[in-house]
């Protein structure tokens, strides 16, 4: 399971600057490896990339095993990436805020507050490999508790291989700095692969199919995975974590190039939340399996 850590919930938003990052890598023009960028003609400055999201999601009552208590959890989050492709140099920056309203577990009702800050640098050496760092912070506490409780660090170095115009295979190493332990590296596995012209493989949202219209405006579906893991300090010395697998069936409208609108449906199991103090585990909660239901308004420009 630790190797699938980083990249299905590396910092939250890592898949998609990855994702936002090999696109740009594909859509520019590549390198002629004959022809050094010294010697070539300036290229055009390729515009930035903006895009805005927003996600509500609920997750319903769920029996919290071997107990007589009920838990249930609402969600919202914001997030805003800004990349700047290049012919060879790819960067962005991305900020995220959530809100999370738990209710259920060892500690009641909790108000958590996520903020996460994360920069991009992709660099391509051909027309075949390229690589990506990403690094960030993310600090994420109760409403009672200082978010410098809730910090922790994350990082990936990625190399990309582009097998064809349609595929792209990744590997590398992530650092993933639990709250009260320092010693998390992880491999890093990754694909990309445009099936045909609507259909396609993809890690941005969950590990799994995407479809989308050829033309600007239509309906877009899309089917996968993910594992999630979530921690947030309850007090100075007590951190929750929260963790699941789940799967996601989606369908949306794209209504011009820049604007999408989609609902969605999960289905959250083998769910667990885990009570630390000092980097020991004091406590730990099994749930039942239960659905979630949600919404994704998204704009790029």
């Amino acid at each position: 399971m630790k190797s699938l850590l980083p990249i299905l919930s590396l910092g939250l938003f890592a898949p998609a600057m990855l994702a936002i990052a090999q696109e740009s890598v594909q859509e520019s023009p590549a390198a002629d490896a004959n022809n050094p960028p010294s010697a070539q003609q300036t290229p055009p400055r390729i515009p930035a990339i903006i895009r805005l999201s927003q996600d509500f999601r609920y997750i319903p009552n769920a029996d919290i095993k071997h107990t007589d208590s009920e838990i249930r959890q609402m969600d919202a989050q914001t997030d805003i990436a800004y990349i700047q492709p290049g012919v060879e140099n790819t960067y962005g920056i991305m900020g995220l805020y959530q809100y999370i309203y738990n209710n259920g577990s060892l500690f009641g009702k909790l108000h958590i507050d996520r903020v996460a800050a994360a920069g991009l640098f992709s660099h391509r050496f051909s027309d075949k490999w390229s690589s990506q760092i990403i690094f960030g912070s993310t600090w994420a506490a109760d409403d009672n508790t200082a978010l410098s409780h809730g910090q922790y660090f994350y990082g990936t170095l990625l190399a990309t291989y582009t097998v064809s115009p349609t595929l792209n295979l990744g590997f590398g190493l992530a650092y993933y700095d639990v709250i009260d332990r320092h010693d998390n590296f992880f491999p890093v596995l990754r694909i990309e692969w445009k099936i045909t012209d609507e259909l396609r493989l993809s890690s941005e949202r969950v590990i799994g199919l995407v479809w989308e219209p050829k033309d600007a405006q239509g309906f877009t579906f899309g089917i996968g995975g993910s594992f999630t893991y979530e921690q947030y300090a309850i007090t100075e010395d007590l951190t929750m974590l929260q963790r699941y697998w789940y799967t996601e069936a989606s369908v949306g409208y794209r209504f011009n190039e820049h604007w999408k609108a989609s609902v969605f449906v999960q289905y959250l199991f083998d769910r667990e939340l885990e009570y630390r103090h000092g980097g020991h585990r004091v406590g730990k909660d099994d749930i039942d399996n239960a659905p979630a239901f949600g919404a994704v308004i998204e704009c790029k420009f």
